[in-house]
């Protein structure tokens, strides 16, 4: 299971309720918030993550990469890592007349108004709304510097990106603008750094539908690292128990042990 880190937070008392639940069943829980970025995905993402086998456990992973790379773990990957030197990508209008975004692979922006244009010239990589002259700051940020920061802004070609979320290619949910031009990010760009393999098909004309998809998944990489923690454990719980049945067919209590097969 995934889901936001509040929910063993602000949402404690039913977490815990869900977890005993899950041992009254027979199942052995590892739980923890895992940043996606220690795990190789080019992206800083915090996830509430719960493994648990029944009757075994499943460790967590390992992580792989550090933000302060010691004893072996390899750097964070970086946002210049996996989109730089991508050319130019398309608006969504001129991506439909070429026959659609998909034609495009997905590589295609929206069109920003002359006025986030503006913010986003003077937006610091790295940084949110602050570094905008209040002139140009949207109304809800004139008056004071507090509040979410992480809109109307770059990202920094050597950090991971932000979390990216449905509203990747929109300056107002996030800093989801290009490190260097003055556009946001590509959808493409979004898949990417949610580790989506380049050649990879999203069956939608719609952007609204495609970043739903992109915005709402578990990066793929991530994904991959936690089904093989499972597969690993399953596997050895298997092993453990074909043994056992060689050593005594009829087993311990004179029955056949069941082993599940719908994991």
């Amino acid at each position: 299971m995934e889901n936001v880190p509040g929910l063993a937070q602000r949402g404690k008392s039913l977490f815990v309720e869900f977890v005993a639940l899950l041992a009254k069943l027979g199942y052995v829980s590892d739980y923890g918030i895992l940043q996606a970025a220690d795990y190789g995905v080019p992206q800083c993402r915090r996830r509430l993550v719960l493994l648990a086998g029944k009757g075994f456990h499943i460790a967590l992973p390992k992580r792989t990469h550090s933000k302060f790379p010691a004893e072996g773990l390899r750097a964070w990957r970086t946002v210049g890592e996996v989109i730089r030197g991508l050319p130019k990508p398309l608006s969504l209008e001129e991506s439909r007349a070429r026959g659609g975004p998909q034609v495009c692979n997905w590589h295609v922006v929206r069109n920003l108004t002359a006025r986030n244009q503006q913010r986003l010239a003077h937006a610091v990589p790295g940084r949110g709304w602050t570094t905008i002259p209040k002139r140009l700051r949207p109304d809800c940020h004139k008056d004071e510097d507090a509040g979410f920061s992480n809109v109307y802004g770059r990202m920094s070609w050597n950090r991971p990106s932000p979390t990216i979320t449905s509203g990747c290619t929109t300056l107002s949910k996030g800093r989801f603008g290009h490190p260097r031009e003055n556009r946001t990010i590509s959808v493409r760009e979004a898949a990417l750094l949610q580790t989506f393999p380049q050649g990879y098909v999203f069956d939608t004309r719609w952007m609204e539908y495609v970043c739903d998809i992109i915005g709402n998944a578990i990066p793929c990489d991530f994904a991959e690292t936690l089904a093989l923690a499972c597969a690993r454990s399953l596997t050895k719980q298997r092993n453990g128990r074909d043994q056992m049945h060689d050593e005594n067919p009829r087993g311990p209590t004179g029955v056949v042990p069941w082993v599940e097969t719908n994991s």
